[in-house]
C-alpha cells in the first residue's frame, strides 16, 4: 500500500493537492492482497466502457430538455498539465452551458476534476450552497 500511495502521489495531477481525503479514497479503491500487493477495484472492461462511453456518446443531446436550473462546474486544471488532459475548453464550456435552458458556471480554480471532489479544503461546499439558496428559498 505504501507502494501504491507514493507512486500516486508521484502522479502530476494528484501531488499537488495531496490531502486525507484523496488518500482515503486511493485507499478505498483497491484492494489489499494477502501478500500485501494491491490489486484495482475496477475492471479492466469496466473502465474501457467508460471509456467508450465517454468519448462516443454526447450527454449534450439531454441538455436543452432541462427544466430545473443546474449549475456546471468546471476544474480550471487539466490531468496532464495546467491546461491539457480531460478539461472543457473555454468554447466547449460557454457552449454546454448555453445548451441548458437556466444553466449557470461555476469556474474551481487550482483543481482538476479529480482534487476538485477530493480536496481537503471542499472548494464546491460554498459556491454549491450559494446556488441552492438561491432556489430553495
Amino acid at each position: 500500500m505504501d507502494v501504491y500511495l507514493e507512486a500516486m502521489r508521484a502522479m502530476p495531477f494528484y501531488g499537488r493537492q495531496w490531502g486525507g481525503m484523496l488518500e482515503n479514497y486511493l485507499r478505498e479503491d483497491v484492494y489489499l492482497l494477502e501478500d500485501g500487493a494491491v490489486q484495482p477495484k475496477a475492471s479492466a472492461q469496466g473502465l474501457h466502457k467508460d471509456l467508450d462511453l465517454h468519448f462516443l456518446y454526447s450527454m449534450c443531446l439531454h441538455f436543452p430538455a432541462m427544466s430545473c436550473p443546474a449549475l456546471f462546474v468546471r476544474a480550471d486544471e487539466g490531468l496532464i498539465d495546467a491546461r491539457r488532459g480531460h478539461i472543457f475548453t473555454e468554447a466547449e464550456t460557454e457552449a454546454i452551458v448555453r445548451w441548458i435552458p437556466k444553466g449557470q458556471r461555476l469556474d474551481i480554480a487550482g483543481v482538476n476534476h479529480f482534487t476538485l471532489l477530493l480536496n481537503d479544503h471542499n472548494p464546491l461546499a460554498g459556491p454549491v450552497k450559494s446556488f441552492f439558496d438561491q432556489y430553495l428559498r
